[in-house]
C-alpha cells in the first residue's frame, strides 16, 4: 500500500538510525547530529509512517549529555542584554527565517503584541542577517538577535545555544525546522528555562519533542496528532497572530497601489510553490482555468509561484491571460485588501495567509476537499462559518457566488472577519498566550527519551505519503544519499575523518557509488594523512554582521 519508493524511505531511515547508534557521541559528535539529520528529513520529506521516534530523536540526546560547556564572550554577559524592563524574557530560537513566510511573520507577531515580555532571536542555521523586519520587532521590544555560525559544526551551535539560553531567560520557544538536530543537543540536559516546541510543521515527521516541556499547538488538528502520535507529555494551544487591520478597508487605495482596474473581478491567492504543486487528486491550476473560463472578467493573482512552475506541471501548454503568476511577495497584506474573493491554496493549504485575508474581508474559500485535515488550514475561527466543498463543482459554484457580491457574501465575510479578529487579534490571542506562559511558568526543564514509534499507516498517513509523492522530485533513496554525502563532507570539515568515511560508506550502500562520493572519500583519506586533529575548537569570536544582530562563530 505504501509504495516502493516509501519502503525505500523507510529502509534508508532505519539506516541512518543504526549507523546513529553505532557512532561515539564523545568521539564523533558531528558525524552523530547530521545522520540524526538526515534520518529526520527523510522522514519529514518521505513519510515513514511515523511523526516522531525515540530510535533517531534518543541519538541526538546522547550528544547532549556529553557536550562540554562554552564560556560566554564578554560582549555576550548577561548585561549585554539590558536591565529588566518587563515581566519575563523569551529566547525564540529558529532554524532560519526569511522575508517570505508565515514563520518569520508569527514571531514579529507575537513580538509586537506580548508587550510585557523582552524578545530575542537566535537561529541555528542562517546563512544571512534575519529579515530586517522581524530583527526591528525583536529590537523594540528590547531584545536582541544573534546568529549561529553557519560555517561552524552543528554541535557547536548546540554549545552557543545552551550557552545563549543560560542568559537569564524565562522561557525557550523552538520554531525549528522539523529535522533540526541543534536544539536537541543543546537542550538535552535538566536544567535551565522551560522549553516549549511551536508546532508549526504539524503535518510532518519532527524532532524536539524530548526536550520540550510542552507542545504548542496552532490548532486542534496539530493538538490531537500531538498528543496521539509525538508522544507529548503537555499539550497548549494557541492560535496564529495575524496582523491588525486598518480600521476601514480601502479597497480602492490598494488596488491603485497595485495598479489593478478599480473594476475588475479579482483573485487572489497566495503561498509557497510547493502548495500548489498538483497531486493525483487536486490540481489548483485546472481549476483556476476552469474559474477563469467561466467568468470572462475575473483575474486570478497567485503570489509565491510563477510561470515556470505552472509549466513543469502542464508540458506544453501556456499561461493563461488572466492567471497572474507572480513569484514570492514579500507583503501581501495589499493584495488581501484589494480582493474580491480569496482562495486558499491546495492540495497543501496555507493557514497563516488564509487568516490574513479573511481579516482584511474578501470572501474566503476554503480548500477542495484536502484528503486530510493536517493539509488544509482549520481553525476555529472558521467553526460554523466556512467549510472546504467536498468536490469541484461545489467549489466552482462557491466561487461564482463570491464573485457575484451577493449581499449574503458579505455578511459571511464580515462575520469570518470578526471571527478571526476575536481569536487572532484581539485580547482574547493575548489571553490563549498567558495561559501558555502560566503552563510552562509550572514546568521544570525536564528533557527524556522518546518511546520508539511503531510504524503505522491510517488514513492521515496514507494522505501524507500520496501528497508528499506528488512534490517529491527525486526518490527517497537518491536525496538520501546526497543528504549522507552533504553530512559525511560536514563531519570530515570538523575533524571526524573514520566516521566520515561510514556515512560515505552507507551514501553508497543506499545508491551506489558516485563521482561526488568518489571524490570525497579522496579527500578524506588524503587529508588524514597529513593532518591530526590537535584542538576540537579554537576561542570563538563575535562578529558585527549587522547592525541589528551578531554573528557567533567557532573555527576549527
Amino acid at each position: 500500500m505504501s509504495g516502493p519508493d516509501m519502503d525505500r524511505a523507510s529502509a534508508s531511515y532505519l539506516r541512518c538510525a543504526a549507523l546513529a547508534a553505532s557512532l561515539d557521541p564523545e568521539r564523533s559528535p558531528e558525524a552523530l547530529l547530521q545522520v540524526v539529520k538526515v534520518a529526520a528529513r527523510i522522514a519529514a520529506e518521505f513519510h515513514c509512517f511515523r511523526f516522531a521516534d525515540g530510535l533517531i530523536e534518543n541519538q541526538a540526546l546522547r550528544v547532549a549529555s556529553v557536550l562540554p560547556p562554552r564560556v560566554l564572550p564578554a560582549q555576550l554577559s548577561i548585561a549585554s542584554c539590558g536591565k529588566r524592563s518587563r515581566a519575563r524574557r523569551v529566547l525564540h530560537v529558529a532554524s532560519c527565517v526569511f522575508d517570505v513566510g508565515g514563520h518569520s511573520r508569527m514571531i514579529a507577531e507575537w513580538a509586537a503584541r506580548d508587550v510585557d515580555t523582552t524578545h530575542f532571536l537566535v537561529t541555528t542555521h542562517q546563512e544571512g542577517a534575519p529579515p530586517p523586519s522581524l530583527a526591528r520587532a525583536i529590537q523594540d521590544t528590547g531584545g536582541q538577535t544573534w546568529v549561529l555560525g553557519y560555517s561552524s559544526p552543528a554541535f557547536v551551535r548546540a554549545q552557543w545555544l545552551r550557552t545563549l539560553a543560560s542568559l537569564d531567560f524565562d522561557f525557550v520557544i523552538l520554531h525549528t525546522a522539523p529535522y533540526d538536530p541543534i536544539s536537541v543537543a543543546a537542550f538535552g540536559v535538566p536544567g535551565g528555562p522551560p522549553v516549549a516546541l511551536l508546532n508549526h510543521a504539524d503535518h510532518v515527521f519532527w524532532i524536539g519533542g524530548s526536550v520540550s516541556d510542552a507542545i504548542i499547538n496552532l490548532r486542534p488538528v496539530g493538538a490531537e496528532l500531538s498528543a496521539a502520535r509525538r508522544f507529548a507529555t503537555q499539550n497548549c494551544t494557541i492560535p496564529i497572530p495575524v496582523s491588525k487591520p486598518p480600521a476601514t478597508r480601502d479597497r480602492a487605495g490598494a488596488r491603485r497601489q497595485l495598479g489593478l482596474p478599480a473594476a475588475q473581478r479579482v483573485l487572489v491567492s497566495v503561498g509557497r510553490s510547493l502548495k500548489y504543486t498538483p497531486s493525483r487528486t487536486h490540481d489548483f491550476y485546472r481549476v483556476a482555468r476552469r474559474l477563469l473560463l467561466e467568468h470572462p472578467a475575473a483575474h486570478l493573482y497567485v503570489l509565491g509561484p510563477d510561470d515556470s512552475h505552472y509549466l513543469k506541471h502542464n508540458a506544453g501548454g501556456t499561461v493563461p491571460e488572466r492567471l497572474h503568476l507572480l513569484g514570492p511577495v514579500t507583503n501581501p497584506l495589499p493584495w488581501f485588501a484589494a480582493a474580491d474573493v480569496y482562495l486558499e491554496s491546495f492540495p497543501f493549504g496555507s493557514q497563516t495567509a488564509t487568516l490574513e485575508a479573511a481579516v482584511m474581508g474578501p470572501a474566503v474559500v476554503l480548500a477542495l476537499a484536502p484528503s486530510t485535515p493536517l493539509l488544509a488550514a482549520s481553525d476555529v475561527a472558521f467553526d460554523g462559518l466556512i467549510h472546504n466543498a467536498s468536490n469541484e463543482n461545489e467549489y466552482c459554484r462557491r466561487v461564482s457566488a463570491a464573485l457575484d457580491r451577493q449581499p449574503s457574501r458579505h455578511t459571511d465575510a464580515e462575520q469570518l472577519a470578526a471571527a478571526v479578529l476575536t481569536h487572532h487579534v484581539h485580547d482574547h490571542w493575548l489571553a490563549w498566550l498567558h495561559q501558555v506562559y502560566e503552563t510552562l511558568g509550572r514546568l521544570p526543564h525536564t528533557p527524556h527519551t522518546l518511546p520508539i514509534a511503531e510504524p503505522q499507516e491510517t488514513a492521515t498517513d496514507r494522505a501524507i505519503m500520496e501528497w508528499q509523492r506528488s512534490t517529491n522530485s527525486a526518490t527517497a533513496s537518491v536525496q538520501a544519499a546526497d543528504y549522507l554525502l552533504h553530512a559525511a563532507n560536514l563531519a570530515r570539515e570538523a575533524g571526524e575523518w573514520t566516521a566520515s568515511l561510514r556515512l560515505l560508506g552507507l551514501s553508497s550502500q543506499i545508491s551506489g557509488f558516485s563521482t561526488a562520493q568518489l571524490t570525497a572519500a579522496a579527500k578524506v583519506i588524503g587529508r588524514a594523512s597529513f593532518r591530526q586533529v590537535t584542538a576540537r575548537m579554537s576561542p570563538p569570536a563575535v562578529n558585527d554582521t549587522a547592525a541589528d544582530s551578531q554573528h557567533i562563530d567557532g573555527n576549527l
